[in-house]
């Protein structure tokens, strides 16, 4: 009681304290993922003048993100990295998430101690707290979801002016410009404003005249929006939906649930809330009913599209729900308070262990095994971009001092972020995620991760004259190239497989084919694939004895 009474005294400076302090281990536990830099490819080129394209020229949506998309390219027109401009938006948005939580939990709960220890749970969340940054949309579209629902639940609660609902619709346009899966939270939201208008309000036009201060501006933006995705690129549907949703099975979009329910420990309080669901319903809490709907709907989706290989993260736009779901049963349902003290400190445990051991591992394969073998976690995205077998953004500049950024050389790579970013190349996506005509006519891979579903065949490429195949970037050292094989014949077929993973033979390779070592360091060479005789790739060949051996397949 001392400690309620104190906080209630200091309530502002706790929260303005805490909001710092979890900022701070997100600054911490920042990093950028490799496919941010699609994002970036698409924001310079608009900024440029080129349009929001992949390559100039070719009208893809291959980016589900479109006003985070906008945004970035702010950075080019002033000037600023991109990748401190991510993390200077990532961090705000993470700020506001934190405060429209605490805002929820405080409206909802009716207590300040279980909002503090709401955002506590939440901030410290290492996935959550670790997609404060990335360089994606994540964290912007949790916040454009937990100010949406803070709204509407004022609005459910009786506040029902002009204001609240022409805000709401603001909202929830942006989250829907930001991601298209907000469709899920404006159909809940549309529901929810219907039934009490509805149940509160006998004269038809007012419940018309207030239901248009929340449809009409939504249907105008994100209309104008949709007519000029059609214009511009042909379609309403982003080419990632073509890419991400076939040969979809669901079993392994509910092994990612599971993996994040138990990692967590939350698994004990899902389990609790299903069984309580009637009751909830019969005693007609209706804020709770709101948020319970919108997770299971979005935990629904998840399954549909059949789950995400970055670790957890379709979770966090829903996870300041899964928190106060949980803060809620705690305090409102479990009486005993050794029960609630022992599930608070298991969650906290939980999140310990999972930071751990996913940062601490080694190579992280033992902790990708418990993830699940398709699930790459935090650490390991990062290692996309910072391993000494990787480094794929040193390989894109590199390219880029080769080639320049407006050379005739095509490349093609699985990894379409940071390479074809920081080469400024003309690329081929193998995987299909910027490329039309890939995920219509490319082949499906058997036993694909989500997003990874197509491959390019050959002959698609060497259509496209393309001149270097990466395929999945992966550097050898000297080192590695003389240990760990007993003939450069079985170090040629490592290179070759690793080339050919997101490359289906279709057709044999043209005879002036060959795998060519391009040198990244005194130490570390990028083996590819020569495939489309290249002036200025024979001109590099000749100036630094580039070499070339035969491929082996």
């Amino acid at each position: 009681m001392i400690m309620q009474n104190w906080l209630r005294q200091n309530r502002k400076s706790v929260i303005f304290l805490t909001i710092a302090i979890l900022v701070l281990i997100a600054w911490y536990n920042r990093f950028i993922l490799d496919d941010a830099f699609i994002g970036f490819r698409y924001a310079r080129n608009l900024a440029q003048g080129n349009g929001l394209v992949w390559n100039v020229g070719e009208y893809v949506e291959g980016y589900t993100n479109f006003l985070w998309t906008i945004l970035m390219s702010l950075s080019f027109i002033f000037g600023i990295d991109p990748i401190i401009f991510s993390y200077i938006l990532g961090l705000i948005f993470f700020t506001l998430s934190l405060w429209f939580s605490y805002k929820l939990m405080e409206l909802l709960l009716q207590s300040s101690t279980q909002a503090i220890l709401g955002i506590i749970l939440l901030g410290t969340n290492y996935t959550f707290s670790s997609y404060a940054t990335s360089g994606l949309e994540t964290q912007m579209q949790a916040f454009l979801f937990v100010i949406s629902i803070y709204y509407l639940i004022k609005f459910v609660q009786g506040e029902r002016n002009f204001k609240l609902l022409f805000s709401l619709s603001l909202l929830e346009s942006a989250a829907m410009l930001t991601r298209p899966d907000s469709f899920i939270l404006i159909f809940i939201t549309s529901i929810v404003i219907i039934w009490v208008l509805i149940k509160n309000y006998d004269d038809k036009k007012i419940i018309i005249q207030k239901s248009s201060y929340f449809f009409l501006p939504m249907i105008l933006i994100i209309g104008i929006w949709l007519v000029w995705k059609i214009s511009y690129y042909g379609s309403i549907i982003p080419n990632t939906y073509y890419a991400k949703t076939v040969n979809i099975v669901y079993i392994f979009g509910i092994y990612y649930l599971h993996k994040f329910f138990t990692v967590y420990f939350f698994f004990p309080e899902l389990i609790m809330l299903i069984l309580l669901i009637p009751s909830i319903i019969r005693r007609r809490y209706y804020s709770i009913i709101i948020l319970i709907s919108l997770v299971f709907l979005w935990l629904a989706y998840i399954i549909k599209i059949d789950g995400d290989f970055m670790e957890f993260r379709f979770i966090v736009p829903i996870m300041p729900f899964i928190i106060l779901l949980t803060i809620w049963l705690l305090f409102e349902i479990i009486n005993q308070k050794i029960v609630r003290i022992t599930l608070i400190t298991c969650i906290f445990l939980a999140d310990i262990y999972h930071c751990v051991a996913s940062a601490g591992i080694g190579s992280h394969k033992k902790f990708r095994m418990f993830l699940g073998g398709q699930i790459e976690t935090i650490p390991q995205l990062a290692d996309h971009l910072e391993s000494y077998e990787k480094d794929w953004d040193t390989i894109g500049k590199k390219l880029r001092k080769y080639f320049g950024d407006s050379s005739d050389v095509i490349i093609a790579t699985s990894a379409a972020g940071a390479i074809p970013y920081y080469s400024g190349l003309r690329t081929i996506d193998m995987i299909g995620l910027n490329d039309k005509w890939i995920v219509h006519n490319g082949v499906i891979r058997s036993g694909s991760s989500s997003a990874h579903r197509f491959q390019s065949p050959l002959s698609y490429l060497v259509r496209r004259k393309t001149n270097i195949i990466i395929g999945h970037p992966k550097i050898y050292s000297k080192k590695l190239a003389t240990d760990g094989y007993n003939s450069f014949s079985e170090f040629q077929k490592s290179i070759m497989k690793s080339k050919l993973r997101f490359l289906y033979l279709d057709c044999e390779f043209p005879k002036s084919a060959k795998v060519l070592g391009i040198p990244i360091d005194s130490d570390r060479t990028l083996f590819t694939i020569y495939l489309t005789p290249n002036k200025t790739v024979d001109k590099m060949i000749a100036r630094y004895g580039w070499k070339t051996y035969p491929i082996s397949q």
